[in-house]
């Protein structure tokens, strides 16, 4: 698979990470969404989400996969609403992708998220917000 999705900072955290690869949109979606099933009762106990496009293609994502993820996102919320959402996204088109989401994301999720094209910035922003000591291991 193109992506890894693991807990993080002994349960704080959670990282998806998505690789070069030509796993499509949905089997991505498909597999957070059986993460996130499989995890549920994690969910309420994580305090940030730490989305890494490094290392992924230009991803090819239409408006309703976008909305799709902001489903994804609604359901997470409804187990937390204080969540900090941090995505590195260097590639311009990666980048727009994630700002689209976070425009189409529901106020009511209660989340924080920023994107940022720089490694080191969106971890420095992360752990600044959080206020932990942040390893993303």
């Amino acid at each position: 698979m193109s992506f890894n999705i693991h807990f993080a900072d002994r349960g704080l955290g959670l990282i998806l990470k998505r690789t070069v690869g030509t796993d499509s949109t949905n089997a991505f979606a498909d597999a957070l969404v059986a993460f996130f099933r499989g995890h549920k009762d994690s969910l309420s106990a994580i305090r940030y989400v730490y989305i890494d496009y490094t290392e992924a293609d230009k991803l090819k994502v239409s408006m309703e996969d976008i909305l799709r993820f902001v489903d994804i996102a609604k359901i997470i919320a409804s187990d937390n609403k204080a969540l900090v959402v941090a995505i590195c996204a260097p590639q311009f088109e990666n980048y727009c992708m994630t700002k689209m989401w976070e425009v189409h994301l529901p106020e009511d999720t209660g989340w924080l998220t920023m994107a940022f094209r720089d490694k080191e910035k969106t971890q420095a922003w992360l752990k600044k917000t959080v206020r932990e000591d942040l390893t993303f291991m």
